[in-house]
Order: C-alpha cells, then structure tokens, then sequence
C-alpha cells in the first residue's frame, strides 16, 4: 500500500516538474527572463529524482508481487501470456492536470509578454515589443507606475528593450529610487546614487501620451544623416530641462552624440550633433 502511494506520488510530482520545464522553456522564448533559466535548474534535478523514484518503486512493487506459484511448472498445457496492467486513466488524467496547473502557474509572470508577442504576429508587427518604436511604451509605464504607486518621476528612459523611471518611493519621498520594466513586467530598484532635485524635476507622467515616443523616435532616425550600416545606439528621455517638461531622442555613433529635442505634442524644438549638419 506504502508502495503503491510512493510510485503514484512521484509519478505526479514527475508530471508538475515536467509541466514547470516545458513552461521554463516557453517563458525564456517569450520574454527573454534569464529568470526562467533558474526555474531548469529546479525543475530538472526534480524530474530526474522523481522519475528515479517512480521507477524504482515500480520494480520493488513488481518484484514483490511475484510468488511460487507464479513459478511456471512443467505441464503439457501451453503458457498462458500475461496481460500487462495498464496505467488507471484517472491517474493519467490527473497527472496531464497537474502539469497543465505547474506550467500555468510558472507562465504567470510571462502573461503580458506572450500576448504581446502574439498580437504582434498576428497583427504582423515584427518590431511591436520595441520600447523605441513598438507599441506598449504606454503600458510599460503604466507598470512601473503602479509598482511605484504613483506616476511623479524625475525622468523616463526607453531603451530598446527596457523602460527605466526615476522617482521617489512614494508621494512626497525625499529618496529617489529607479524602477525598471523588463520582460514584460516592472520592479523597484536601488536609492539613485545622485539625488535629483525633486522639487524642480519632478513631472506628473500620468498626463504625458507615451505612444508618442515612437513616433518621435522613428522621425529622429529618419531625419539623422548617418551613412546606411552605421551603428547607433538611440534612447528617448521625457525629463524637465530648463524647467520645460521635453521629449528627448539620443542617438550615439561614430560621430559623437546627436540629440533632437521635443514638446509633448510632438513639435521640434531644437537639434544638435553631426547627424543633423
């Protein structure tokens, strides 16, 4: 009886640890989360223990059920062939369950990245999850805004695949921190080592239609004179500069740093660097 619970044990813990790698492996495809490489390191060790046990028990219990009498003797009647027992349909069913239930639950974190993902080859949007010239800029900060617990910040960065806001930790905080988003979902990082003045720099991003950094982007990039195959590295800023609340679109090359900046209503206010001479 102990026998028969430890096999059906370890046959369900086997079917969870087997669901968690499958979805370990989905979550790293969909989001990149070198998280999910951590989740293989748990799960694999757990099937290759699980399915050890599950088969030593097996025989133990298959060992045990022999007897004399199962002994073939010598009669002139031919053998009769044994049927083997087939796994009970309820355990196998509830074995699919099981893994189903681990890899959706392992998948949670990845949620918001694979219907993005899904959207965008639907839609045909290959570059979608860019946080320069995708679609989700907006969603990204809403994000980190509700990890924050408020939308005030100093400044918001969008790089290619990354969101970084900085801010206090909650209303009226003299210590800012940086939040992230990345991977489809966003975090609270380390106090800033510099100290912005809050009380100059801080904007209310709720008011702010970040959908619009990918157009600047993309106008940026289109009015830039650098040669076809330079390599630049871009980012945008929304930050208060000279106590006006701008849209600021970097890109660095071989010629040095060019920058165009923007109001919020997508209108240029000034350009600079090699790109635009």
């Amino acid at each position: 009886m102990i026998s028969r619970f430890l096999a059906t044990l370890a046959f369900l813990v086997l079917a969870a640890a087997l669901g968690v790698t499958v979805a370990g492996a989905l979550g790293l495809l969909f989001t990149g989360d070198p998280a999910y490489i951590g989740v293989w390191a748990y799960s694999v060790p757990v099937v290759l223990v699980s399915f050890l046990i599950f088969e030593l028990v097996r025989r133990n219990r298959r060992g045990s059920a022999r007897s004399p009498a199962d002994t073939p003797v010598d009669t002139d009647e031919p053998p009769v062939a044994r049927k083997r027992r087939a796994r009970p349909t309820p355990l196998i069913a509830l074995a699919v369950a099981v893994a189903v239930v681990a890899a959706g639950i392992t998948l949670i974190p990845a949620y918001t990245m694979i219907g993005r993902t899904l959207t965008n080859v639907a839609t045909g949007n290959w570059d979608g999850n860019s946080m320069l010239t995708g679609d989700y800029q907006q969603d990204a900060v809403d994000a980190i805004a509700q990890v924050a617990g408020h939308y005030d910040f100093t400044r918001v960065t969008f790089d290619d695949d990354v969101v970084l806001a900085e801010g206090p930790a909650a209303p009226g905080a003299d210590t800012a921190y940086f939040y992230l988003h990345r991977y489809g979902r966003a975090w609270r990082g380390e106090p800033l080592d510099v100290q912005p003045d809050l009380a100059a720099e801080l904007f209310d991003a709720e008011a702010i239609d970040f959908s619009l950094i990918a157009r600047l982007v993309e106008r940026t990039i289109d009015e830039a004179m650098t040669p076809p195959g330079t390599s630049t590295y871009t980012k945008a800023d929304v930050l208060v500069l000279d106590g006006e609340l701008v849209a600021r679109v970097s890109m660095t090359h071989h010629g040095g740093t060019s920058v165009m900046a923007y109001d919020l209503e997508g209108n240029e206010l000034s350009r600079s660097g090699a790109a635009f001479e």
